[in-house]
């Protein structure tokens, strides 16, 4: 993006194609990865108003269902978008510019994997939860 606004003030011609792989690749890379990245964090807006009052085996079923919801929307949208993204690669999904093409279909894959890992890590916090809430461990 740097080279093409350098090239489009300077020379007076863009590169071509940035605009193209800005919103196939690196915006899809940036923020599906990015949602992973919060999710590993536990970033998530959050309203805690009735853990406030709920005791730790309380907190830990709740937690527990949260997890367990995430983990299901996670593998539904992961198997939704994972058909978009087979699809595209079937058609070899491009973006015809006039020098050169720019293949699409690999970018779609960006938004599966990270439901999938979104997934993965909600499965792992479900079973730290369930032990929790057996009384298993302390939090």
């Amino acid at each position: 993006i740097f080279v093409d606004v350098i090239a489009r003030n300077l020379a007076g011609r863009p590169l071509v194609g940035t605009p193209e792989i800005v919103a196939n690749w690196y915006m899809v890379a940036i923020f599906f990865l990015a949602l992973f990245g919060v999710h590993v964090r536990g970033g998530h807006i959050r309203v805690d108003l009735i853990e406030i009052c709920a005791g730790q085996r309380t907190r830990a079923v709740l937690d527990a269902l949260t997890a367990l919801l995430f983990v299901c929307g996670g593998l539904a949208l992961a198997a939704y978008s994972g058909t978009g993204a087979y699809e595209a690669f079937l058609r070899g999904e491009r973006i015809e510019l006039p020098e050169f093409a720019v293949p699409v279909w690999p970018g779609r894959w960006l938004e599966p994997l990270s439901f999938i890992l979104i997934s993965l890590v909600s499965l792992r916090h479900l079973s730290h939860q369930i032990r929790l809430a057996l009384g298993g461990e302390s939090a």
